[in-house]
């Protein structure tokens, strides 16, 4: 065993990504009853926000996209600004929200669940198994409190969760492939080697990742998850945001992840990807091959569009995990380690 692939092994960021299928599995098994209890607030809503801060915005956003699959008036906004304006989103009793927080404590989620409540909006939480949303109608239990501060299984939870949710309300085409959804991760899992080249050349490379439709959402998340997890250059964001303006900063020699599965956005984004493998760029792709460019691609199972982020976030998080263990960085700690990084946190609070 190599010292990357003992400190890579000792981080429980790296335990708790290979653990997701089990977790997936627990919660599934026990959370039908709660699904079908937040399918019966969330069926009647005028419009449903889903809301949260850091990961948990991802998994809103996600969130959002799997409600929209079953017909819903689903729509993402992040928790910070919806308590700051609420003239602007006016969310009343006639609509519901579903609001995402691992431990329940983070200050202005909490703040706007119970500004919610008091509002008598109908509030769906989704959160760990010992997460306290107090006034919510139903919370979706994930997995056991995260002992790392990257937050890789409970964020895959919370959004498969509210992909079972989806399918309680009407989304039946993604109920057959989300139940293989946790022997898909395995599987993506049993091939981590093939992402450790990619990462042992990211360690001098700056990073692009981007991706369309929901893995617009997963490319932002690779973006959170290998800052926090690596200390590492990189910007994550839409392919087409991408192209328009921040592209001209792409340089040779720079690494592009692109996230691309079949799907409506399939063949723009690896348009995009051509552009920068023109630009002398080296491309590493998450899900279909693009024709034409030279580069490792990272297969991942077919499955509908609307659900692939499920799958991608996994190579996206042993990156992540892999590149801190390079760089010998600590991803479980939130830089709470370095003394100067843990008396500036002290100056905000979260």
């Amino acid at each position: 065993m190599t010292d990357t692939d003992a400190r890579q092994e000792s981080q429980i960021t790296y335990q708790t990504i290979h653990r997701q299928p089990a977790d997936l599995r627990a919660m599934s098994a026990r959370e039908t009853g709660n699904i079908t209890a937040a399918a019966a607030f969330l069926k009647p809503a005028r419009r449903v926000f889903t809301l949260g801060i850091g990961s948990s915005h991802h998994a809103s956003q996600m969130g959002a996209w799997f409600l929209r699959e079953a017909g819903i008036d689903a729509i993402a906004v992040h928790a910070f600004d919806a308590l700051h304006y609420p003239d602007l989103y006016q969310i009343g009793k006639d609509d519901a929200a579903v609001i995402y927080g691992h431990t329940g404590s983070t200050g202005f989620t909490r703040k706007l669940l119970d500004a919610l409540v008091a509002a008598d909006v109908p509030v769906v939480a989704i959160g760990s198994l010992q997460a306290e949303h107090p006034g919510a109608r139903v919370i979706l239990r994930t997995t056991e409190p995260e002992g790392a501060a990257t937050y890789t299984s409970s964020h895959l939870c919370a959004m498969a969760v509210t992909a079972a949710l989806a399918v309680e309300l009407g989304a039946d085409n993604l109920r057959e492939p989300l139940t293989a959804i946790p022997n898909q991760v395995e599987t993506v899992l049993g091939k981590q080697a093939e992402i450790w080249p990619v990462a042992e050349r990211a360690v001098d490379q700056r990073i692009y990742a981007y991706g369309a439709g929901p893995n617009e959402i997963t490319a932002t998340e690779m973006m959170i998850k290998t800052r926090e997890a690596a200390f590492h250059k990189i910007d994550g964001m839409a392919a087409e945001q991408f192209l328009h303006g921040p592209t001209v900063a792409f340089n040779a020699g720079d690494l592009a992840v692109v996230i691309r599965v079949a799907g409506a956005a399939s063949e723009r984004v690896a348009a995009i990807a051509r552009v920068n493998q023109a630009m002398g760029g080296e491309i590493w792709t998450i899900g279909a091959p693009i024709e034409g460019i030279e580069g490792l691609c990272f297969a991942l199972p077919e499955v509908p569009e609307a659900i692939s982020g499920l799958l991608a976030v996994v190579p996206v998080q042993l990156f992540a995990s892999r590149l801190a263990a390079l760089k010998g960085t600590n991803p479980d700690r939130f830089r709470m380690d370095d003394s100067r990084y843990e008396a500036a946190f002290r100056r905000v609070g979260f």
